[in-house]
């Protein structure tokens, strides 16, 4: 399971987290993004039922499928960390998000919960 993928957020994620079969956490970390404002796909029961979230995301795809990508211009561009402790991964992904990369709050959020972590929503990010 995923954390966040750099498709998050409609594609405005610099991030892909998960947790991998040893219990090591692994960061990626995107070296370009997509360039250009993205087409919204919201997802929720209503646009599954009336099929507006398939054409959007139809819409979504083909934009990303043909948009140049551009560099970020950070430091830890195109990086990976291996992270043997959640309370790291947290404090690894509020560094990332200070310095400029784009990280979704619910990644933080599925992290702490995932973990176990009883801490409020404020301190995570």
């Amino acid at each position: 399971m995923s954390f966040c993928r750099f498709s998050s957020n409609d594609w405005r994620c610099d991030l892909y987290i998960y947790e991998g079969f040893d219990g090591v956490y692994m960061l990626h970390v995107a070296k370009n993004r997509v360039a250009g404002d993205v087409p919204r796909a919201k997802l929720t029961q209503e646009s599954l039922k009336d099929g507006s979230f398939a054409e959007a995301h139809a819409k979504q795809m083909e934009y990303v499928s043909r948009a140049e990508r551009v560099p970020i211009g950070l430091s830890a561009d195109g990086e990976t960390f291996h992270i043997h402790d959640a309370e790291e991964l947290l404090a690894k992904m509020r560094e990332l998000k200070a310095e400029g990369y784009r990280v979704p709050c619910f990644a933080f959020e599925s992290v702490a919960e995932d973990a176990g972590i009883p801490t409020g929503i404020e301190n995570l990010y």
